[in-house]
């Protein structure tokens, strides 16, 4: 890993600028991290969080959330993660004790049982609701969950993309490193230089992104054989 301060020095030194260009350039550096950042692994912006459930079924997303990788419950060294569901309520709900919406019945859930409390059947066609769900409700910046499966105090696991960097002591991979002093090249030269050079700079930022992220893939020719020879079996031949 290489620390932005050394790329931004570096950039400094390449194109012979004192030190006061240096607030510029780490301005640039920091956009440019941030903006690779949302698709490659040369930095590192996941995080992964534990949110307490409120008395409402929901948590608030942390301050710097950008996107949503996963969300579940921990059952001791595995993740069994939640379903993203686009059918709740978007308003804030209250709960009973119980967990069950205020004005909701659902006592006809499982339909008609016998004496000795075995289920009927007979509901054909009836869609089910999973419970083990979330909604993200992005106007309130809050998850929410439906009643039934988790209860307030329960701890749910939230892995999500963060804004992340912010300070000179932040890392990136030693292969984004000429991919952000190209990005300062090119915001560098935007307004002091002609249209040809810009575009110019432009080309080869592009050019140094798509280094990068080939660097850091670690898919193979091995890798696309075996993903295409997956569902490919020996069978008899007459």
């Amino acid at each position: 890993m290489i620390a932005i301060d050394s790329i931004v020095r570096s950039a400094l030194a390449t194109r012979r600028l004192p030190i006061h260009y240096y607030m510029e350039f780490l301005h640039y550096a920091l956009k440019c991290v941030k903006e690779l950042g949302y698709d490659s692994k040369a930095i590192i912006n996941i995080k992964v969080v534990e949110l307490t459930v409120d008395a409402n079924l929901e948590v608030a997303r942390p301050s710097d959330y950008v996107d949503v990788i996963r969300m579940g419950t921990k059952l001791g060294n595995f993740i069994l993660e939640l379903a993203s569901t686009e059918k709740l309520n978007r308003l804030q709900s209250q709960y009973d004790a119980l967990g069950a919406a205020d004005g909701v019945d659902n006592s006809d859930y499982l339909g008609d049982i016998n004496s000795h409390g075995e289920d009927l059947g007979g509901q054909y066609g009836r869609a089910s609701t999973r419970l083990d769900s979330y909604q993200e409700i992005r106007e309130r910046g809050v998850f929410t969950f439906p009643a039934g499966y988790l209860k307030e105090g329960d701890t749910v696991y939230l892995e999500y993309l963060s804004t992340g960097l912010g300070a000179t002591t932040s890392f990136v991979h030693e292969y984004a490193s000429e991919a952000v002093e190209a990005y300062i090249e090119m915001m560098h030269g935007k307004h002091r230089s002609s249209r040809l050079e810009y575009q110019n700079a432009r080309r080869e930022f592009h050019n140094q992104r798509r280094i990068t992220r080939a660097r850091l893939s670690g898919t193979t020719i091995i890798d696309i054989k075996r993903a295409l020879r997956k569902g490919i079996k020996q069978s008899v031949k007459l």
